[in-house]
């Protein structure tokens, strides 16, 4: 693609390469708590802010697992909750439609048992009802 001239090459952006190593670090920093387990270091939280402009950006806060705040520790767990909880969702949709469609392993499904198998995979679906119009009110 480069040799025809298809595409150029993405210039680097020093501050992007180097925001992405922090990121890289950060993840994989790791500490041996008082009870011997190996935890992360840093725990991230996302935050939704609007700029001046009024675009939604999205701000990492990266704080030390043993000495954040109370409010840092249940957002970055509840993040993590939700995270998980769609990864269970994908993985059981990938799961019943591979089971479902794959020839090579029909008639396997017992041996597919996994603890991210979720039962409730459908999504709710949402009735809209619209007020009555009554005598008083204006059709």
């Amino acid at each position: 693609m480069i040799k025809n001239d298809y595409a150029d090459l993405p210039k680097p952006n020093p501050r992007t390469i180097l925001k992405r190593e922090l990121k890289k670090t950060l993840r994989a920093a790791r500490v041996t708590d008082a009870q011997g387990r190996k935890v992360r270091e840093m725990l991230p939280v996302k935050h939704e802010m609007v700029d001046e402009a009024g675009n939604g950006i999205f701000e990492v806060i990266w704080d030390h697992i043993h000495t954040m705040s109370l409010d840092h520790a249940f957002s970055a767990f509840d993040q993590r909750d939700i995270n998980i909880n769609k990864q269970k969702l994908a993985a059981t949709r990938d799961l019943q439609s591979c089971l479902e469609n794959n020839p090579h392993v029909a008639g396997h499904k017992e041996q597919f048992q996994f603890d991210f198998m979720t039962e409730e995979l459908e999504v709710p679906v949402v009735e809209q009802v619209e007020e009555t119009k009554g005598p008083n009110k204006p059709r």
